[in-house]
């Protein structure tokens, strides 16, 4: 979103999961330095290594210098003008998303961002107080993909705001890529 390409590039569909398995971020020369670490820190291959991934997580993110003199609260208090607005006749109407997005059927009672490939097996699911689970793949996921699962949101509060919206969110990934840095 930065720069307008993707980091990783490939002419095939294989080629470009490789390079992003194997492969460091490819990004512009003129891409500023703060920005360029941002990059090449979240997308350390290493998950130990990886921006935000170990210690003092969210904050070393909000803490790099990318985002100096960035008002986290102004951002969680949505108080920072939006710089682009698209122009919308309602809450329905999708005018601005492609075709391949809207023409597809909708689904029914339980769509939601934290559907599961089995949600007939999930509890109804209540807005706004929900949390992401993921878990990885059971046994029977002939697909090997990682499942979302939701559960209430944590009322914990010792942490502030910014770290209740993230409570009982996980997520159980790959191991490690081995040989490679950040």
């Amino acid at each position: 979103m930065l720069t307008g390409v993707h980091p990783f590039r490939g002419d095939s569909h294989m080629r470009l999961l490789s390079n992003v398995v194997n492969r460091d971020p490819i990004l512009p020369p003129h891409l500023p330095p703060d920005a360029a670490s941002l990059i090449q820190g979240l997308l350390c291959k290493q998950p130990r290594l990886r921006l935000g991934s170990v210690g003092r997580k969210f904050v070393e993110i909000q803490d790099h210098p990318f985002f100096a003199g960035l008002d986290w609260a102004k951002v969680e208090a949505k108080g920072y003008p939006m710089e682009f607005m698209p122009p919308i006749e309602s809450d329905f109407d999708v005018s601005n998303f492609g075709s391949q997005y809207t023409s597809e059927k909708f689904s029914g009672a339980n769509s939601s961002a934290c559907a599961t490939s089995d949600a007939s097996s999930q509890p109804p699911m209540e807005h706004p107080t929900q949390s992401s689970q993921r878990s990885g793949p059971s046994s029977d996921d002939h697909n090997n993909s990682y499942v979302v699962r939701c559960s209430q949101q944590s009322s914990d509060t010792t942490h502030g705001s910014q770290y209740r919206k993230f409570s009982g969110f996980s997520f159980a990934g790959p191991p490690d890529v081995e040989g490679s840095g950040c």
